[in-house]
């Protein structure tokens, strides 16, 4: 007797409620394995996507950079054009705190 027909046999004993729950399993497997073909078959095609984008990198010419001469700017561009509070760092007001929050 086949898998197949043991099933049955078995199937045609059971009560109808007992039914219901059967046949949902199998639509939950069902579903569950063409989930992962599915998933399998789209992570093969994204992998033939990279491998496909990938062939031309090994024909890219590397070059670096040649450093430059350029100066660095200089520190105190803006000095004594503002000045920072002395509370700068200091927590900040409850109801700001609330209306970044969203509360």
């Amino acid at each position: 007797m086949s898998i197949r027909d043991s099933a049955i046999a078995k199937l045609q004993q059971l009560p109808e409620p007992l039914l219901q729950e059967v046949s949902d399993f199998i639509d939950f497997i069902t579903q569950k394995h063409l989930a992962k073909t599915t998933e399998s078959q789209s992570k093969e095609k994204l992998v033939e996507a990279w491998l496909k984008w990938f062939e031309g990198v090994d024909q890219l010419e590397v070059t670096t950079a040649e450093p430059s001469n350029k100066q660095l700017r200089p520190f105190g561009l803006c000095a004594g054009e503002f000045t920072v509070p002395d509370d700068f760092d200091a927590p900040l007001p409850e109801d700001l705190i609330n209306a970044f929050e969203g509360k």
